[in-house]
Parts: structure tokens; sequence; C-alpha cells
């Protein structure tokens, strides 16, 4: 009914601005600390399409795109690039898109994440779920993608760039200071392991080829959070 839906909204209104509080603090924060000489550079990205323009009201780094809503990636940089560059062409406002927006999705099989790396270029992908993990708790031992996985993506999607490059002017390409360009299509996108990561097993997705892992728990719960980076960090190259 009407009462319903005005508390809903009045609900998700509220849900929206404590969200953007929270990202520009985290955004000031960054920024304060850019000139501290252990300052080590990261990127904040809010989650979800729907949170599209808190993102932008916070003027964070990107936003995370879930793999059933990849087909609103254009529209995403397109709205983006309208609120960022509102005078420019078109054609400028993609090119500074790239530079200043970071897209990224989910995957959770080869198929799926090759299709989405030829049709949306995200800049970075998750992918899994590859172990047990309470963010998925309906899936059991034979519904997970594995460890391997990650790793296989990042083969067949790089396989994939190798036979577009062969038509590419190499001077053309964009590539930024880490080597992963920035939804071009002519670079691999970085590929994080997801799915029950913990300190204990972060180094076997890395084994297989994952540049990283993402996770929550291990962290969020932890009596030290960032003790518990540090330790997965560390794990990640010590298997």
């Amino acid at each position: 009914d009407d009462t319903q839906s005005q508390s809903q909204s009045q609900s998700q209104s509220q849900f929206q601005q404590r969200l953007i509080h929270l990202a520009t603090q985290i955004m000031t924060n960054k920024e304060k600390h850019k000139s501290h000489p252990l300052y080590n550079d990261y990127k904040v990205v809010i989650n979800d399409v729907a949170n599209l323009q808190a993102a932008m009201e916070a003027n964070v780094d990107g936003i995370h795109v879930k793999e059933k809503d990849v087909h609103q990636i254009p529209y995403m940089r397109s709205t983006w690039a309208n609120a960022l560059f509102p005078q420019q062409q078109s054609q400028s406002q993609s090119q500074c898109l790239e530079k200043n927006m970071i897209v990224g999705t989910s995957a959770h099989s080869i198929e799926s994440a090759l299709s989405n790396h030829q049709l949306y270029k995200p800049d970075y992908m998750f992918v899994g779920t590859c172990y047990l993990t309470q963010s998925h708790p309906e899936k059991n031992a034979q519904d997970l993608e594995g460890p391997a996985l990650p790793g296989l993506v990042k083969v067949a999607i790089q396989k994939e760039i190798d036979s577009v490059k062969e038509d590419i002017d190499q001077d053309s390409i964009d590539i930024d200071k880490h080597g992963h360009g920035h939804g071009n299509g002519t670079v691999s996108p970085i590929i994080f392991a997801i799915g029950g990561i913990e300190r204990e097993n972060c180094h076997e997705p890395v084994g297989y080829g994952s540049d990283g892992v993402a996770v929550i728990r291990s962290v969020m719960q932890a009596s030290n959070p960032a003790l518990a980076v540090k330790n997965i960090k560390e794990g990640m190259h010590a298997g």
C-alpha cells in the first residue's frame, strides 16, 4: 500500500545518505594521507548499480556491477561521463571516462567471463565462488567453481586479447602503470578470486594464476582487520 511504499522509499533514501556520508569520509581520508611516506594507493568502489548516484556524489573511484546487471555497464559509463564532462563531445567523454571510472563485475564461468569482457570491457572481475562461504549459503561443495577458475579465466581472456592485438597498432594501446588498461579491451582485466578466501587458503587461487583475492568476513570479522589484511597479502605468495 501507499504507507508501505513511502516507508520503503524513506528507508532507501536514508541508506543512500549514509552510504554517501561513509564513502565521502573514506575519500577524504584517502586524500589526506596521500602525502604520508608510507601511503599505499587504493581504490574505493561502491557495490551495485542501484548506488550509482551515491558513487558519483561521493566521488569514489568506481562501481561494482553484479553479473546479472552487467548489461547496464554502458548506461552507467555514459551517466558517469555526462556528470563529469557535461560540456564535452561523446568521444571525449568516453576517453576521459576510461581514465577516471573503474567498473568491475563478477563471473562464475569461463564462458560468462569471456562474454562480459568482449561486450563490456570491465576493469576487473571477481571470479568464483572458490570455497564454501556464508555469502552464498545456498552453495554446497559440489556447487563451487573452485580455486582454479580465476586463473583459467585469466588465461582464456589473455588468449582472446592476444588474438585481437594482432590487428592493433601496439603504440595505440593505453596501459596504465600497473599494466592494466581502462575498459579498452586490449589488456586483461584484473582477476580476483572470491568466495571463502582466508589466510589459510589464499595462496591457492593465486598459485593457479589469479591476480589477487577478494575477502569479506576474513577482514570484517577479524579482531584486528589491518593485521588480517597484512597476513592475507603475505599468505597469497607463501604457498
